[in-house]
């Protein structure tokens, strides 16, 4: 049985990810900041973490130590305003913790799960991006959002670097697309559930075409950086 870490997985497209992949017959480490309300099930394993803390996450890698991973999917994101309020925060503090979760922490729980992936059999890492982390779609609505955009802009950055110095693992990011959630708001055209079963698909059918170091969308598209 294979085994996907999901982050973020109590709520929207993290929460789909991991019900998807239990649904599919994986074993899955669900962490998030809060209990995720997932099918109870041996397959499962919930890890509360809080990804903003280093101190947090090094403490999940110790009891997650010597567990093979095949899949390390970095979920867990924020925006820059609340779900359909287009107040964006100018804050200070808010905007750094924005990059924290955004930018910083997939990219050192990655590097805390390194002898994980070199057990586990698939050895990808998965990583949420956006467009409006690529100068390709750059507008005025990315130009105002700048800190959502550019800590996603960032996060693509350090995930190819973490391509480049493990250079036995496929490191891809993934646009999931425009979605009904926390971060998407109510008029966004997608579920999560929709992307969510499209990006499973991509890492149990077509694993061996994932771009290493590059972007796609949910649909196994090129997305330009």
């Amino acid at each position: 049985m294979k085994t996907v870490l999901v982050t973020g997985a109590n709520r929207g497209l993290g929460f789909a990810l991991a019900t998807g992949f239990l649904e599919a017959g994986w074993r899955v480490i669900a962490v998030a900041r809060e209990m995720p309300e997932l099918p109870q099930t041996d397959q499962l394993q919930v890890e509360l973490c809080d990804l903003t803390d280093g101190q947090a996450i090094q403490a999940l890698a110790a009891r997650l130590q010597g567990a093979p991973i095949d899949v390390l999917i970095n979920n867990a994101a924020m925006y820059d305003s609340p779900p359909n309020d287009e107040t964006i925060t100018t804050d200070f503090t808010q905007i750094c913790h924005l990059f924290q979760v955004n930018t910083i922490a997939p990219k050192v729980l990655a590097d805390a799960l390194v002898g994980n992936l070199h057990a586990g059999v698939d050895k990808l890492v998965v990583t949420m991006s956006s467009g409006m982390g690529t100068y390709a779609e750059f507008d005025e609505y990315h130009a105002k959002h700048w800190a959502y955009s550019a800590s996603k802009t960032a996060v693509n950055y350090a995930m190819v670097s973490f391509a480049k110095m493990n250079p036995s693992f496929t490191s891809v990011l993934i646009n999931p697309g425009w979605m009904q959630t926390a971060i998407g708001g109510d008029d966004a055209p997608l579920q999560p559930k929709e992307s969510a079963e499209a990006i499973i698909d991509l890492i149990t059918n077509h694993k061996n075409k994932l771009p290493n170091a590059r972007m796609v969308d949910y649909t196994g598209k090129h997305v330009d950086f």
